[in-house]
């Protein structure tokens, strides 16, 4: 089993735990913690939980604080094939309360303002390192926001790559990018969450649209839902599947943890309901877990 995780947001996630948090007061943490992060990242370090060097990450990285994450890349054993690019790798806080709130700031870097000719040479690059990659790969996940710098279309082009290849394709991502995406590819599997599904669809969430935007498709939509249960469409089979009841620790990355058992067990059964039964699994070890995207 070898799965190929693209993140075109790789991050610098602190993780800060506290005994009580006031936004004007002075908050002293009890602990903190650093992980190399973004979607595709947390994805890739459960999957390695589950079965040892199974993931290969390709992401972005900026040369001015590269140290800082490739350090955090090795403490995980990630095996990374990063694009170097300029600026700086964006950083995350995540803070945690005694009561398991979870409150999540992201900060993104500044948009560098490549030229054209840099921009073209950063993406060209991009795209073959994942054709390179593609030819021993059993499994694509494409996940996470892609930043300013790049063009609008790169996950399109990203997803058209993967498919030209035949290769299995699970993307999550939302809004134009998705939309776009669904025009010129089909993936095999589309997760997004229920909020996400609403915005970037301009619908409400139900069991009947999801089926319907399957068959539309001619994909199979999976959409998490909280503490509520997932639901998972092909066009012709309906599933829910719910989640089991934890007391959460850090609910960061319990999506890109559910991708990740969902791929997972996907790849060794070929079972949409028992897939979408451990992927929700591996999200809810996650909750009760400090580090984002692991089930240790």
């Amino acid at each position: 089993m070898k799965i190929l995780c693209i993140c075109l947001s790789a991050t610098i996630q602190r993780t800060l735990s506290f005994d009580n948090f006031s936004e004007t007061k002075v908050n002293r943490a009890n602990s903190f913690i650093e992980n190399a992060s973004g979607k595709a990242l947390n994805t890739a370090r459960v999957l390695n939980q589950l079965k040892k060097d199974s993931t290969i990450v390709i992401c972005p990285v900026g040369t001015e604080n590269k140290n800082a994450f490739l350090k955090l890349v090795k403490n995980d054993s990630l095996n990374l094939n990063p694009i170097y690019i300029p600026g700086k790798t964006r950083s995350c806080w995540t803070l945690l309360s005694i009561n398991g709130d979870t409150t999540e700031v992201v900060c993104d870097e500044p948009k560098q303002n490549f030229t054209k000719r840099q921009l073209k040479s950063i993406e060209r690059k991009l795209l073959k390192k994942i054709e390179r990659k593609l030819e021993n790969i059993d499994c694509v996940i494409l996940s996470g926001s892609t930043p300013k710098h790049f063009s609008e279309d790169l996950c399109s082009r990203i997803c058209s790559l993967v498919k030209s290849k035949e290769k299995m394709l699970l993307v999550d991502f939302i809004g134009s990018q998705l939309t776009n995406t669904l025009e010129s590819s089909t993936p095999d599997f589309i997760k997004i969450n229920k909020e996400e599904f609403e915005s970037t669809f301009n619908t409400e969430f139900s069991s009947e649209q999801v089926q319907a935007f399957a068959q539309k498709h001619k994909t199979t939509f999976i959409i998490t839902n909280g503490i509520n249960p997932t639901l998972g469409s092909n066009g012709e089979d309906l599933i829910e599947a719910p989640i089991e009841k934890v007391t959460p620790v850090n609910i960061t990355a319990c999506g890109d943890s559910f991708n990740a058992g969902f791929v997972y067990d996907y790849l060794s059964n070929k079972n949409l309901k028992s897939a979408i039964e451990f992927g929700n699994s591996t999200a809810s070890k996650n909750a009760c877990t400090l580090v984002p995207g692991s089930i240790l």
